[in-house]
C-alpha cells in the first residue's frame, strides 16, 4: 500500500466510510425498543456514536495526510481539517484537482 492516495481511491473510501457510519447510527437507533423510552439504551448508543465519530476522524485524517502527499505536500497540512466547517470545505477541494504526475518526495 502506497504513502499516495489518488482521487477516485479517495472518494471512494469517504463515501463508503460515511455511508457505513450513517448506516450504523440509524441502523442502532432502530434497535430501540419504543415501549421502555430508550433510558437504558441512550448510554450504549451515545458510546457506540462516539466511538464511530472516533473511527470517522482518525480514518478521515489518515486518508487525508494520504492524499495530500500526492500533492507533494505535507501531512501536517491536514490539521486545519481537524475543525468542524473547515475540515468538510478541504475534503471538498482535495477532490476537485489531480495529483502529482509521477513521482514525488512521498514515492510514487
Amino acid at each position: 500500500m502506497g504513502i499516495r492516495l489518488n482521487r477516485k481511491q479517495f472518494v471512494i473510501r469517504l463515501v463508503i466510510l460515511y455511508a457505513v457510519y450513517l448506516f450504523a447510527v440509524f441502523g442502532f437507533r432502530s434497535l430501540i425498543p419504543e415501549n421502555t423510552g430508550g433510558i437504558f439504551y441512550i448510554p450504549v448508543l451515545t458510546a457506540i456514536i462516539f466511538g464511530g465519530f472516533v473511527l470517522l476522524s482518525i480514518l478521515n485524517t489518515y486518508w487525508t495526510v494520504k492524499r495530500l502527499h500526492d500533492f507533494n505536500i505535507s501531512g501536517w497540512w491536514c490539521v486545519p481539517t481537524l475543525f468542524p466547517i473547515i475540515g468538510q470545505i478541504i475534503s471538498i477541494a482535495l477532490i476537485v484537482p489531480e495529483g502529482t504526475k509521477g513521482e514525488n518526495k512521498y514515492g510514487a
